[in-house]
């Protein structure tokens, strides 16, 4: 069996049972959340979800994939906690249904709060920052306070 591709375990059983054990280290402790996406230059069209688009870490418009990330903070420590691909329009497959960045991780902030994690407060750059119906006003319903980067060239209200 190769390791990679024919693993015997369930994904999100995976991904839940990593949640639960950061969970019991935390102890009922507050983290911080950082949103950012992140992104990997590929070649071919053969990887789902990969099309030119903008690519954080090189910094211009490449053939890539790109993830949103939620990454957690408490008492010095960072710690990856959950990620979600971004599936451009033109990309999508039947079944896929089409989400923003910022609804991606609008998401995974619902998801970890389900989960029991406590979120005193979430950061982000400009594209979260910039995005008021979708993330901002999100986070302002879930009661979180936040801290988000806007761009001087927008104004805030």
């Amino acid at each position: 069996m190769h390791f990679i591709t024919d693993y015997p375990w369930e994904l999100k059983e995976l991904e839940k049972r990593r949640l639960n054990i950061i969970l019991e280290v935390l102890e009922g402790r507050e983290i911080v959340i950082m949103i950012d996406e992140t992104g990997d230059r590929k070649k071919g069209e053969t990887t789902d979800y990969v099309k030119r688009q903008y690519i954080g870490n090189l910094g211009k418009v490449e053939n890539g994939i790109v993830s949103v990330n939620a990454y957690g903070y408490c008492d010095g420590v960072t710690f990856p906690l959950k990620s979600k691909v971004f599936k451009p329009r033109e990309r999508l497959k039947e079944g896929d249904e089409y989400k923003t960045k910022p609804e991606l991780a609008v998401e995974i902030i619902s998801e970890l709060k389900e989960s029991g994690f406590k979120i005193k407060k979430i950061v982000s750059d400009s594209l979260y920052g910039e995005s008021h119906s979708t993330f901002i006003e999100t986070i302002e319903q879930l009661g979180i306070e936040y801290a988000v980067a806007i761009r001087s060239n927008h104004g805030v209200w």
